[in-house]
């Protein structure tokens, strides 16, 4: 099984956009094939943190979550909404991969995780 969490900080203000996308979206993005669950929590204090995981079975349905309709608005709120998250990526093996805002330069979140993904 492979996890993938997002640690999402909203810019200024901008909280409840993000968790209205959220809500928009979360359950087609659970109907993916191989996800085995999602988990979308707010910090209690923080209400400009968030917290997102994806449960897969394996490495090879993420192509399929990020062609997904879902993912592209998904990571389009992330882009608009948020600051740059923190994604760790844990496999089999329990190895993690953390990808953080210094990491991503200008590419999106998907491309580094097709890379992760693919390295590993």
């Amino acid at each position: 099984m492979i996890s993938i969490k997002f640690s999402i900080k909203t810019k200024p203000g901008m909280n409840l956009e993000f968790l209205q996308t959220m809500g928009t979206i979360i359950i087609n993005l659970h109907k993916v094939k191989g996800c085995v669950n999602i988990d979308f929590q707010q910090h209690d204090q923080d209400k400009d943190q968030f917290y997102f995981r994806m449960d897969w079975q394996n490495g090879k349905p993420i192509e399929e979550l990020v062609r997904s309709k879902e993912y592209n608005i998904f990571e389009g709120a992330m882009k608009v909404l948020c600051q740059n998250p923190i994604v760790e990526i844990n496999d089999e093996e329990n190895e993690i991969i953390q990808i953080k805002d210094n990491d991503q330069n200008k590419s999106n979140v998907y491309e580094r995780l097709k890379l992760e993904l693919n390295d590993g």
